[in-house]
């Protein structure tokens, strides 16, 4: 018994020191009748929303509880998601809102709707009144009171969850915002010209005043920005939008939108067609540029100034990027994102006080755990860091275990504030 423990603890640490240094991407497959995944909102390394674009033009709203290895249509605020379909945000498991345009409506041709059920309602919540808009519009909320959507060359704000909203100008049409409180966010506009001339602008008292500057280059739409911190913002042109043209450079901002520089890429700019960033937890920027028919993952080392290299995608379509404390996913070709499941920096690690048997455990066994408290998110993952089992809201004294193949696998028990990782043997 004691070699046996000794062993598990020497495996479990080689297993960490993988998982944590060098954790794996992973291609995730779904029915590629589904489509193509045009938005992702990811609420943690399960639970993630996504918007699915078929052959047939059809938009469906999605959600899934393990990973991406099933998903569930959720139900949209009309009878399907209409040709109007702006923009959509989760910003809680159960809780987003949806953006549609309504040509038919004079007053109020674009509305808001919020559902706080994961779709079994929704509740109109927008202005009386607003502007119809062209190109695209966009919605986040913060919490169930703090949200923003835009249309036209207006952003619109709510402090108390709808009951109210104030209408402030921008100087161009809006085709992406992101706010990180009340007050401090950052647009990504189109100048609604033919030359399709993008700019970016900040705010710092919820869209009040504004600070930016329009690009001097054609074809220049801005629709991927990240505000990083309360003066700290990163735009650059055609991440939906990339058949425009090849204008690639990335941007950044640290007064507020008074000034922005260019930052140079680890490729040369001549070379990328296209690029996404968006930045993790931790406020370090990540870009993904596409180059010689293959996508480069990068992030920025703001000590040294200068691209770490992360990974090389052969098979990949980006449309998306999003992080969590718990993971990163990349939307991918048709019938297939990417993924790749994170140690939460944010998470101190639980009392080693659960102790599993028996271990090792027969394949397709019934697994105990003594000493488990309270509920847990609940993950089995092979030594490749890939997940095989995972279940929301875990609070049994025994799990089944499929049939798996024998090796040495790790049970991670997760909340908000902890997480502990615990190894197991299956032959």
């Amino acid at each position: 018994m004691l070699n046996l423990k000794t062993n598990l603890i020497v495996l479990a640490l080689f297993f960490l020191s993988v998982l944590s240094l060098s954790a794996q991407w992973q291609s995730v497959d779904f029915p590629e009748e589904k489509g193509t995944i045009i938005h992702f909102d990811l609420i943690d390394a399960n639970t993630a929303y996504a918007v699915f674009f078929n052959s047939i033009n059809d938009l469906t709203l999605e959600k899934t509880v393990d990973g991406g290895l099933t998903w569930s249509q959720v139900d949209s605020p009309i009878a399907s998601i209409p040709y109007g379909f702006q923009g959509v945000h989760f910003f809680d498991e159960g809780k987003g809102v949806m953006l549609i345009r309504d040509l038919s409506d004079d007053v109020q041709p674009t509305k808001l709707y919020r559902t706080f059920d994961d779709g079994l309602s929704w509740n109109a919540i927008g202005p009386e009144e607003t502007a119809t808009g062209i190109g695209d519009g966009a919605t986040q909320f913060l919490s169930e009171e703090i949200g923003f959507f835009s249309t036209d060359t207006y952003l619109y704000r709510t402090l108390n969850g709808g009951q109210s909203w104030t209408v402030h100008p921008i100087p161009g049409y809006i085709q992406y915002l992101d706010f990180v409180d009340e007050n401090t966010g950052v647009v990504g506009l189109f100048d609604g010209s033919f030359l399709y001339r993008g700019g970016m602008y900040c705010t710092t008292d919820g869209g009040e005043t504004w600070n930016g500057q329009f690009l001097d280059t054609d074809n220049s739409l801005m629709d991927n920005i990240v505000q990083a911190s309360n003066n700290k913002a990163y735009a650059t042109a055609n991440r939906s939008n990339s058949f425009f043209s090849n204008h690639s450079t990335i941007f950044v901002s640290e007064d507020a939108g008074l000034s922005w520089d260019s930052i140079p890429t680890p490729i040369d700019v001549t070379n990328i067609e296209h690029a996404y960033i968006d930045i993790d937890n931790e406020d370090k920027l990540h870009a993904l540029f596409y180059s010689d028919n293959s996508f480069s993952l990068y992030y920025r080392n703001e000590l040294t100034e200068t691209w770490e290299f992360e990974y090389s995608f052969a098979s990949l379509s980006a449309l998306e990027m999003a992080f969590s404390d718990d993971a990163v996913f990349l939307s991918g070709k048709k019938g297939q994102f990417w993924k790749k499941i994170l140690l939460s920096s944010t998470r101190t690690s639980a009392k080693n006080t659960v102790e599993l048997y028996p271990n090792p455990l027969q394949s397709g066994g019934l697994l105990n755990l003594d000493g488990l408290e309270g509920s847990y998110d609940l993950q089995l993952l092979d030594s490749k860091g890939q997940v095989v089992l995972s279940q929301r809201y875990f609070d049994q004294e025994a799990l089944n275990i499929p049939l798996l193949p024998s090796g040495l696998y790790m049970l991670r028990l997760i909340t908000a504030t902890s997480e502990m990782v615990k190894p197991l043997i299956i032959k």
